[in-house]
């Protein structure tokens, strides 16, 4: 059976990372990324220095532009404040669920 799904929970740089190398590799199914953020990952350093002493335009801080995601194909991004793992199913805050085929944890520290 191919992989259909793929979810990936932690939406910064290495949940990037990761949908971004399922393609390069030749995965063509959806990959979802449920992140506690509501906009694309961004460049953590340059957000709490830079952008913020206006050093860096803000298109400067994503990691990738609107276009490259784009080009992704149903990779979609989902705010989700938490996340549990049970079997092949992903339970989520607001108690709703979605199914997978294989699953990531990429989740980075929290914000202070």
């Amino acid at each position: 059976m191919a992989v259909k799904r793929v979810v990936i929970v932690g939406g910064g740089g290495a949940g990037d990372a990761a949908a971004f190398a399922l393609r390069k590799k030749g995965f063509d199914g959806e990959v979802v990324i449920f992140s506690a953020d509501q906009n694309r990952p961004y460049d953590r350093p340059y957000l709490s220095k830079e952008f913020l002493r206006a050093e860096v335009e803000l298109p400067k801080v994503f990691l990738h532009d609107e276009a490259e995601y784009s080009k992704q194909k149903s990779t979609s991004w989902c705010c989700a404040s938490a996340a549990r793992r049970d079997g092949f199913l992903v339970c989520l805050a607001w108690r709703t669920s979605t199914r997978f085929a294989r699953f990531a944890t990429v989740r980075g520290s929290a914000r202070r």
